[in-house]
């Protein structure tokens, strides 16, 4: 490693560092500090420093200041809150989709609940009733499946 970069990695001037190997006995060392009154460092030590600021450095996202990441976290809760609303959206169509079809049957019950002259097949026997209540609802049954698909063709839901 270049003594620069080690001296900006571990903010300390080039003056007052003194690299040493691994080689460089004790004695070598003191002599060193006696001598010059400056820092020494052993390469090991400062891969170790230079390492753990690469780590520290890796382990935030992207590098990102916290306005970055608060700006992103809004996006997210944004983005999650349109997922839902989508999603309610969605169900208030079929709930819509739903109640329109009903309104036939409502329509049918209306106009028998009514005290208007029927005709007589209908009030003959109980199976005209439920053949016209049957038809109505298979009919309600198949205008809501019909208008789910032609929503879901056309990708609304």
């Amino acid at each position: 490693m270049c003594s620069i970069v080690i001296s900006c990695q571990l903010e300390i001037p080039i003056r007052d560092m003194r690299l040493m190997d691994s080689a460089l006995g004790s004695e070598t060392l003191a002599q060193l500090l006696v001598r010059d009154n400056a820092m020494v460092f052993s390469m090991e030590h400062v891969r170790l420093i230079i390492m753990n600021d690469k780590v520290r450095t890796a382990v935030r996202p992207y590098g990102v200041n916290s306005r970055e990441y608060i700006e992103d976290t809004e996006d997210l809760v944004n983005i999650q809150l349109d997922f839902s609303r989508n999603k309610l959206i969605r169900f208030d169509i079929l709930i819509t989709t739903g109640t329109f079809a009903l309104a036939f049957f409502n329509i049918m019950t209306g106009m028998l609940g009514e005290n208007l002259v029927l005709p007589d097949t209908i009030t003959q026997d109980l199976w005209g009733f439920f053949l016209v209540n049957g038809g109505t609802m298979v009919f309600c049954i198949t205008t809501f499946l019909t208008l789910v698909a032609l929503f879901r063709w056309h990708k609304v839901l």
